[in-house]
């Protein structure tokens, strides 16, 4: 077929006009997808800005810790900072954990290292034995109990300092103030406990023994010690979560009672409660730290009781013992619906520096002080139902010191100092305690 001019003037036309509406239409295509693309990583990156800048601020219950980075507001943007490049690094860790499903691809991600790794070591080891969570990991996932557990903590050198001197400011406290009864207890923490079940494939780390020199042995008799060990692996499940580091309200009560024994010198009567648990599931900081959850997920429980009448003050403003045991949270279903919540701290409390207790139906004159870390935050007002007040601070967050405490309230009549040996190794406890 032979074409003419005009012909070819036609043809070329069309197909011009073609490549223009096809131009048009991937033009309108890549600009709809670029626009989305825009639009997700300015909401990822405002929303990481705004809370740098405390415009807004997520749910507490919120806040998870996935491979070691915790969801806070970055650093302060001061000029050692930058210079340092803290802050930066601050902001891109948070702009990084406001990316969607983040933490699923990192949950994901350990569970494929896992399935190799629980191949391999079945290779070596017994069908039923523990291994790590994911390569590289400080956890292990424990067949036998279905658990989470941490390895032994390993014996950095300021701890052959700083635990010392934890037990030598507490016997100084006790020499100064002999009209106080001052008594001390350990929660058992897997990392340090006896029931570990990877003990027997480490050494060279920190176990009871290396807690006992330095901390139980070198305390006074002038300070009573009370034991809170779990003495095997079944007491140790019945009194702690399979995926986190806090102990159960079963574990919990059995602290408060061996306590409430010391300090009164049994002539306290423990509370008789009634158990309730909440069917939540509940992926604790050893699933959040391992990546690794439990095929049956832990859930919150507390204790009822008639409670008594309190006045409670915070940061010097008065509160409902709704700000100390979330139950109306838990019983309403308003709780965090993010899969890692903080149950723990969201049922119970955050840490705080200071909490009063007064109790309007015991007027028995005496005050407690409470020395504790996050432990204690379930325990508290179970203490305080036998007492006219009690006091509880957080060393980490209180500014005082003890003895300013002291001058302040007057009378105290018992302290308990009750942490874990990391918590208890920080200088800052240390320095609140001495003098």
């Amino acid at each position: 077929m032979v074409y003419g001019d005009a012909d070819f003037r036609e043809l070329h036309a069309e197909c011009t006009w073609g490549k223009i509406v096809t131009r048009a239409r991937a033009s309108s295509r890549d600009a709809f997808f670029s626009v989305l693309i825009v639009l997700w990583l300015g909401l990822c990156g405002g929303c990481a800005l705004l809370q740098v800048f405390g415009l807004c601020s997520a749910n507490d219950a919120s806040v998870i810790v996935v491979e070691n980075r915790v969801r806070e507001q970055p650093d302060a943007p001061t000029a050692e900072n930058v210079q340092t490049r803290i802050f930066q690094n601050s902001v891109e860790g948070s702009m990084r954990d406001a990316l969607p499903f983040y933490d699923g691809a990192a949950m994901t991600k350990a569970c494929l290292e896992r399935h190799f790794i629980k191949a391999s070591a079945g290779l070596l080891l017994e069908s039923d034995a523990s291994y790590p969570t994911f390569y590289g990991s400080r956890y292990a996932y424990d067949p036998r109990s279905d658990s989470v557990v941490p390895f032994p903590a390993e014996k950095a050198e300021d701890l052959n300092i700083w635990l010392p001197a934890f037990s030598k400011a507490i016997n100084e406290f006790a020499d100064l103030h002999p009209g106080i009864r001052v008594i001390y207890c350990e929660p058992t923490h897997m990392a340090f406990s006896a029931t570990n079940p990877l003990i027997d494939f480490t050494s060279g780390l920190m176990d009871r023994t290396f807690v006992e020199e330095h901390v139980n042995s070198l305390l006074a008799p002038n300070v009573f010690q009370v034991d809170l060990q779990a003495r095997d692996a079944a007491e140790y499940d019945s009194w702690f979560y399979r995926s986190e580091h806090h102990w159960k309200t079963e574990g919990a009560f059995e602290a408060y009672k061996r306590i409430l024994d010391v300090a009164t010198g049994g002539a306290e009567k423990p509370l008789e409660v009634e158990n309730i648990k909440f069917r939540i599931p509940f992926y604790g900081s050893y699933t959040r730290m391992g990546l690794c959850e439990p095929e049956e997920p832990d859930s919150i429980d507390d204790v009822l009781y008639p409670e008594s009448n309190f006045k409670i003050v915070i940061g010097g403003l008065p509160v409902l013992m709704e700000n100390i045991r979330h139950r109306e949270l838990y019983d309403s279903g308003r709780m965090s619906p993010e899969r890692y919540t903080l149950r723990y701290e969201e049922y119970f409390h955050w840490n705080l520096g200071r909490i009063d207790f007064l109790n309007n139906n015991n007027r028995n004159g005496k005050t407690l002080l409470i020395v504790a870390d996050s432990y204690s935050n379930c325990i508290e007002r179970l203490l305080a139902e036998h007492y006219e007040k009690v006091v509880c601070v957080d060393p980490r967050v209180e500014r005082d010191t003890i003895e300013l405490l002291l001058l302040r309230e007057q009378k105290i009549d018992d302290v308990l100092f009750m942490m874990c040996p990391i918590v208890a190794a920080q200088p800052r406890v240390v320095s609140f305690i001495s003098n």
